[in-house]
């Protein structure tokens, strides 16, 4: 059959398509029609998307003065009249019910159904209260002049003034299923003396096949090998790849893309552009100058966090100084361990140290902070869209946004002020909010895809579902199409009566009806793609999946029939192009003669060599991970400090035992208070009620050690937290001991506080010497060293663990010694592992043991290998060959 689209689309003709992106690709099949090539100029047509055109019509046509609401007003209304209804109170989620809603309003009225002659019955308690917000939606409507797209549509059908001066007519160009207020507007505006008609693609279907692939990772890398194949055989096709949860599987049909398109673009240096286009274009809050503009907006707004400082404080967007840099990063790693990143920014700022803090890292950054930060003072506690988005651009002006892009109004600039046009849009729905609203509006504006431009007249074009493959393809390959995807699950809206759904045939309403559409979307792709292929694989995570019962007609063929060779992954050829090279590249011995970090440093090296170096050599430490409440190192030091202060009056047990509980609670309240008040500085007031557990916890603590101190014989306190350097082999180590007891059988004991899960002494008796602290200090003081024991600080109280001579001189059970040492032979055996350990450290020793890796995993493996080395010790990588 003749294609007489573009004639008529030529002689003034206007062709009306679904959607946005339906209107984007019919422009490259109407020019390869007109067989223009990526370098002509050619008139295009007059293509308009179903709402764009229907905004159109309402403007000319209408004899009233309703305002039209856009897609976002309309859906800002719904959210206010549920908001201010008398059940928003008793919603999980205002949001999802505002959506619902809107989607509910949209479906009705599509189907021509007026929500004003319904009723719900009594047992339907969702479906009454979306009539209350539809009732109460429609009077807003009507009250303050406005219309939405359902009823303009509705409006223009019914009343019959449809009066068009346009010669050329209009073409409703591949709407496969129209709802039935599309087909009533198409008979009005026929029965009105437009000139209308309909346009589907031609039949073109030359050959589809299916394949099945072993998993999701390559059904995606078998579809980049076919289509960079076609390519390059042909690179004047058009190609599209479907692709399912392609927003949340972008970085891998990247990679797999880039692997097989264009390997050279992962190299250091890499210009080249993408070999592929995505029409559907991305969210503007990717773009990282805009994402760092909605960061700062939210760090000075009522929800700002550590979080929103740390990413804002390192972001090259507000600072171009490179001097400041280093000292940026050190005041954001020292402020994590503070308890004031537990606190909002607003208040951390206004009560804390933090201007200081900032002003000597960064002064000019914290200059404009605090201009900033006098920009909000100044402005109202509640303002319209509008107002906020002159004080959030006077904000970031100040802020120096968007400083370090190299081209900001390309497309940083305009994406962003067309953000925020369309949330000024909303003033006259919303009205006055907070700042904290108006973000909370910003922000699914700006999670909105854009298109990024024309599309291709030829190259590959990557979408999400079967239905929106547009006329013009020359091969297509659909990905993921399982029998649990697709016939897609039946979804009805939640708020309407399903069987309403059922007798109008609403999408989703039954399984018989998606079944039955995405038969028919199945047909229509089959018949539009001169070559089609479907694929899915045969095992999704952990699961097997079967093929979707749709594709049961199309011929199955191997993988091998439509990919001739699996190229792999660049690396993976790089491999094995060149002989492995090995250079013997050992660590450097250590020069000066004391061991930074002392015991701690020797008990890392004892597990992992490679990551004591890493951490004492090179100082190279994670970040302090951010947590709600204090965190495992806070809580260590504040333990330790209490019972410092507690025993720093160096009692006895006869002292301990005969103090009066009144004088006992008021002093450990005192060090609790005291130790609390250091680590919690101003933010005590603003984490009250962290405090006061906290409080309760120590307290607990204090009174547990007691108790199992008065089961002790008699002893005294000798010292606490002693600071003293030890000699070995050598080498100095810096120690700290918690405290040493004078014990009245003679000798004293070396007790040390551990607040950690694993607190154990079987880690002294094992070959390799893991846990030094205790041994190295039995070497070091010059004392009759009779116990070391550990007192393990837990949730239920204190317990001690370790050696001592005598049963009784602790609560519990002592660790025996093994069978053929006694304790001086046991000291000399400590002496000989410490040394070696020493010995090691000094010498540049970088090894993994293979028996111990866990402290080579986590974030020290960038810097360890030890995925690499685990496989190279293993033989891995010489038994494996790339394809």
């Amino acid at each position: 059959m003749k294609n007489d689209l573009p004639i008529r689309l030529a002689d003034g003709a206007i062709a009306v398509v679904g959607s946005g992106l339906a209107a984007r690709q019919l422009e490259p099949y109407l020019a390869r029609l007109a067989g223009a090539r990526p370098s002509d100029a050619w008139v295009s047509a007059s293509i308009h998307s179903y709402p764009a055109w229907m905004t159109a019509l309402w403007s000319r046509s209408a004899s009233d003065s309703h305002q039209l609401l856009t897609a976002r007003q309309s859906l800002a209304l719904w959210g206010r009249v549920i908001d201010d209804s008398v059940v928003a109170d008793r919603l999980i989620s205002s949001r999802t019910a505002t959506r619902w809603a809107a989607a509910a309003w949209q479906l009705l009225w599509q189907w021509r159904i007026d929500p004003r002659d319904l009723a719900a019955t009594d047992g339907d308690l969702d479906f009454a209260s979306f009539l209350r917000w539809a009732r109460d939606y429609r009077k807003a409507l009507d009250n303050e002049g406005w219309i939405d797209a359902p009823l303009a549509a509705a409006e223009l059908t019914t009343r019959g003034q449809l009066r068009d001066s346009r010669d050329g007519g209009v073409i409703w160009t591949d709407i496969a299923e129209p709802t039935p207020a599309q087909q009533a507007l198409y008979r009005q505006l026929e029965h009105d003396g437009w000139t209308m008609a309909e346009w589907l693609p031609p039949r073109v279907q030359r050959s589809s096949s299916r394949v099945c692939l072993p998993d999701s990772a390559g059904e995606l890398a078998a579809a980049a090998s076919w289509a960079a194949e076609r390519q390059a055989q042909a690179p004047g096709q058009r190609l599209a790849l479907v692709i399912p949860d392609l927003t949340t599987r972008a970085d891998e049909v990247q990679r797999a893309l880039e692997d097989c398109l264009d390997p050279n673009r992962i190299l250091l240096g890499g210009t080249t552009n993408r070999a592929y286009f995505d029409p559907n274009g991305e969210p503007s809050h990717v773009q990282p100058p805009i994402g760092a503009a909605l960061t700062a907006l939210e760090l000075v707004s009522s929800r700002g966090t550590f979080g929103n400082f740390s990413r804002w404080l390192r972001s090259p967007y507000f600072s171009i100084d490179p001097e400041d840099e280093c000292d940026r990063s050190e005041l954001e790693k020292k402020l994590r361990i503070e308890v004031s990143a537990q606190l909002g920014f607003l208040d951390a700022y206004r009560a804390g140290r933090l201007p200081r803090q900032l002003r000597d890292a960064a002064p000019g950054l914290a200059t404009r902070l605090s201009r900033a930060l006098k920009l909000l003072d100044k402005a109202p506690r509640y303002a319209t869209p509008t107002r906020w988005t002159r004080v959030w651009q006077q904000i970031l002006a100040q802020l120096g946004w968007p400083a370090g892009t190299h081209d900001p109004s390309a497309s940083v600039i305009p994406r962003w002020e067309r953000a925020l046009n369309e949330l000024s849009l909303l003033t006259p729905i919303v009205g006055a909010i907070s700042m904290t609203e108006a973000l909370a509006e910003l922000e699914p504006i700006l999670e909105q895809p854009l298109a990024s431009g024309p599309i291709p007249l030829s190259g590959i074009s990557l979408l999400e579902r079967p239905e929106d493959i547009g006329p013009g393809y020359d091969a297509v390959w659909l990905a993921g199409l399982t029998d649990a995807r697709w016939p897609r699950p039946a979804k009805a809206n939640p708020l309407l009566p399903l069987r309403l759904q059922l007798d109008h045939g609403m999408p989703g309403s039954s399984p018989r009806d998606a079944s039955e559409r995405c038969q028919r979307a199945t047909q229509r792709l089959i018949d539009r793609v001169p070559e089609l292929v479907v694929s899915w694989p045969a095992r999704v995570n952990d699961y097997r999946a079967e093929p979707s019962p749709l594709l049961a007609t199309i011929p199955a063929v191997t993988v091998k029939a439509l990919v001739s060779s699996s190229t792999g992954r660049l690396a993976e050829r790089m491999r094995g192009t060149r002989a492995r090279e090995q250079h013997e590249d050992p660590g450097p011995a250590l020069e000066a003669k004391e061991i930074p970090g002392g015991s701690s440093t020797l008990s890392v090296h004892a597990r992992c060599p490679l990551r004591a170096f890493i951490e004492s050599r090179l100082a190279a430490r994670p970040l302090e991970p951010l947590a709600r409440g204090l965190s495992a190192r806070q809580r260590g030091i504040v333990t330790h400090r209490v019972l410092e202060l507690f025993l720093r009056r160096l009692p006895d047990r006869t002292a301990l035992a005969a103090w009066e509980q009144p004088a006992r609670d008021d002093w450990t309240a005192s060090c609790v208070e005291k130790a609390l008040k250091e680590t919690f500085g101003a933010a005590k007031l603003a984490l009250r009620t962290l405090y006061d557990l906290e409080r309760e916890r120590l307290v607990m603590l204090v009174e547990s050690l007691l108790a199992n101190d008065l089961k002790r014989p008699d002893f005294s306190v000798a010292c606490v937290e002693e600071r003293l350097m030890a000699e070995l082999n050598g080498f100095r180590l810096t120690c700290r001991l918690d405290r040493i007891d004078e014990l009245a059988s003679g000798g004293v004991a070396i007790i040390d506080y551990k607040t950690g899960r694993n607190a154990t002494p079987n880690d002294w008796f094992r070959p390799r010497l893991r846990d030094t602290q205790l041994p190295l200090y039995a070497q070091t003081i010059d004392l009759d060293v009779t116990a070391t024991v550990i007192a393990a600080v837990q949730i239920d109280g204190v317990k001690f663990k370790g050696i001592w001579a005598q049963n009784e001189e602790f609560p519990g059970r002592a660790v025996k010694l093994p069978d053929e040492r006694d304790w001086p032979a046991q000291l000399e055996f400590w002496r000989k592992q410490l040394e070696i350990l020493i010995a090691e450290y000094a010498t540049g020793d970088t090894r993994l043991l293979l028996d111990d890796l866990d402290d080579a995993k986590g974030p020290f493996a960038p810097l360890t290998r030890i995925t690499e080395q685990l496989a190279l010790a293993r033989g891995w990588l010489d038994e494996w060959s790339a394809p």
